[in-house]
């Protein structure tokens, strides 16, 4: 992940989402690359779980005060 086609500081802003990581084989050139492409206060956002948690999480399920045991 070089981000090859962005022109340096670029963006206020880089935003990596849940389950990105895993799919990264070099996070060292991936971070570069972001610190690269980000202005010079620009920021960088990343939401990310152990995946150990995922099966457990029920933040997409109905509320459970609404639901009868």
């Amino acid at each position: 992940m070089t981000l090859e086609g962005i022109a340096d500081s670029e963006y206020d802003l880089v935003y990596t989402s849940n389950g990105v990581h895993v799919w990264i084989n070099d996070l060292k050139v991936m971070y570069q690359s972001f610190y690269r492409v980000l202005r010079e206060a620009g920021y960088y956002i990343y939401f990310e779980t152990h995946p150990f948690i995922r099966p457990f999480d029920d933040s997409g399920s109905e509320n459970q005060s609404d639901q009868t045991v």
